[in-house]
């Protein structure tokens, strides 16, 4: 229902032509001459677009009111005044994680919340903006990795979103721009609810390569008398569920191994002490790592290679006779 209020006619209610309850039209007849206003309320998910009025030539139209003012001025003059209202519309899509980076979701790929998404018209104008996952917005409750802009005034408008540290962005490849991230297109109808507006990003990875070396006389002093660790079991681990967790690897004759594809943030290097040996030293290139005597916990940002070497030397021996002394001279 559309109400509509004028101080020197009334009150009254009115109706679109899609349901029979109210007529969409009303008269007033027996007017004396003066001046008329007349003033539409807002209704949720309408827009008034246009006021016009048939039979007046001086008619004061005030959209942002939603108002217009008509002046009876003449012996049987009769004005007609039609207030048109659209629809509006909505844009929804939702955000996922493009883990293998291939500009489309893959089933298992997640939805990702916390990231802000802008839509803006054809002039770059922001109408709006919101997180994903945020539940709080006027458009109520949404699913992981969901946003939903309502009561979109129908037109055409970009959707774009902010791209956050240690992520590319893969989905979509083309279009607008926006601070150096491509954005959506979206023409929106009335009464169209616009959806399957996605945005896929992955996430930028590292590496650690781990070097495993054997001090043979366990001197750190000197270096000549050191070998490259072969077949030696170490571990990253990372130290939160958004980080990866590749399993343990073994060195190769070089005393090297890598572990690629490493989603940013923090994690645990470690090795898996072989027996007769002793941990020597342990150093990372990782400004921030720090070593607690047994393992080493690093960062990893967006394309670092971190680099960590342990060094391990083998127990010694002993070896010694213990004879009986039948003459007591101390000799054997």
């Amino acid at each position: 229902n559309f109400s509509f209020t004028s101080s020197q006619l009334g009150d009254f209610l009115l109706d679109d032509d899609s349901n029979p309850t109210l007529s969409n039209n009303i008269t007033f007849s027996n007017l004396g001459n003066n001046a008329y206003t007349i003033t539409e309320g807002s209704v949720n998910g309408w827009n008034l677009t246009n006021i016009s009025c048939e039979g007046d030539d001086n008619e004061q139209v005030d959209l942002d009111n939603y108002s217009v003012t008509i002046n009876l001025d003449q012996p049987g003059e009769t004005i007609t005044c039609t207030f048109t209202n659209t629809q509006n519309g909505s844009i929804q899509g939702r955000k996922y994680n493009d883990e293998n980076g291939n500009g489309s979701r893959q089933g298992s790929e997640p939805y990702l919340d916390g990231w802000s998404i802008r839509l803006f018209d054809t002039q770059e104008n922001e109408i709006n903006s919101m997180q994903t996952g945020d539940d709080t917005t006027p458009a109520g409750n949404v699913q992981q990795g969901q946003f939903r802009f309502i009561d979109v005034i129908p037109g055409t408008y970009y959707i774009c979103e902010d791209l956050q540290d240690g992520w590319t962005q893969t989905d979509p490849s083309s279009g607008q721009q926006y601070n150096g991230t491509y954005c959506r297109t979206r023409t929106v109808n009335a009464g169209q609810s616009v959806t399957s507006v996605l945005f896929g990003n992955r996430q930028q990875l590292g590496s650690i390569i781990v070097h495993k070396l054997i001090d043979l006389d366990g001197d750190l002093r000197t270096d000549d008398d050191r070998i490259d660790g072969e077949d030696w079991e170490m571990s990253v681990t990372g130290d939160s569920e958004d980080t990866s967790n590749p399993g343990p690897q073994t060195t190769d004759v070089n005393g090297e191994t890598t572990f690629d594809d490493l989603k940013t943030g923090d994690y645990i290097v470690s090795e898996d002490l072989k027996p007769g040996y002793d941990v020597l030293d342990a150093y990372c290139d990782d400004e921030e790592s720090t070593w607690d005597g047994d393992i080493y916990g690093v960062i990893v940002g967006s394309g670092d290679i971190v680099n960590c070497t342990f060094i391990n030397s083998p127990n010694g021996t002993i070896h010694g006779q213990k004879w009986n002394d039948t003459d007591g001279n101390g000799e054997f």
